[in-house]
């Protein structure tokens, strides 16, 4: 958040989408306005790449294969703090998350070592559920790739999302 921000005083409730890209603080009597006018300038945005992903359930673990295709024109790499992040989440149809209706079950991570641009690459996450007691009908991932593209600070942007059902 505070590196979206670029530091100073922060004002709650932060809005922060597209990884950083836009954000506002502060009370926003026409909130939900103002968060659908930025997811819907983030969707305008073109893809900085493509995202391939493969899930399969073992016992109580998600497995995901994501072939990253890089088109950022920069490497992608530790310097800009690259990564392919995986994470589940469970529908909540008692309310009890107010906001989304949902609720992170559990995730993976890992750093891209080094990707050209123009190149492509497959990883491998795991999200190990066991023990979660999560209702496997219910639950969907998102896959995505971030990075830095001032390197080690800065706001944080967006290759490419992959959703699924």
């Amino acid at each position: 958040m505070i590196a979206a921000h670029g530091g100073g005083t922060i004002s709650f409730p932060p809005i922060i989408v597209d990884a950083g890209q836009q954000f506002t603080m502060g009370y926003h009597s026409n909130f939900a306005q103002v968060y659908g006018d930025m997811v819907d300038a983030a969707l305008e945005r073109p893809a900085l790449g493509s995202l391939r992903v493969t899930r399969q359930r073992v016992n109580d673990t998600f497995e995901f294969t994501v072939e990253v295709l890089n088109n950022t024109g920069v490497t992608l790499s530790t310097t800009n703090a690259a990564r392919v992040h995986a994470m589940v989440f469970e529908d909540d149809p008692a309310g009890v998350s107010r906001v989304t209706s949902r609720y992170l079950r559990g995730d993976d991570s890992v750093s891209i070592g080094s990707l050209a641009d123009g190149a492509s690459y497959s990883f491998n996450l795991t999200v190990d559920l066991t023990g979660v007691g999560a209702d496997w009908t219910a639950l969907h991932s998102v896959v995505l790739v971030d990075y830095r593209p001032g390197g080690s600070s800065g706001p944080w942007d967006m290759v490419q999302a992959a959703f699924q059902p």
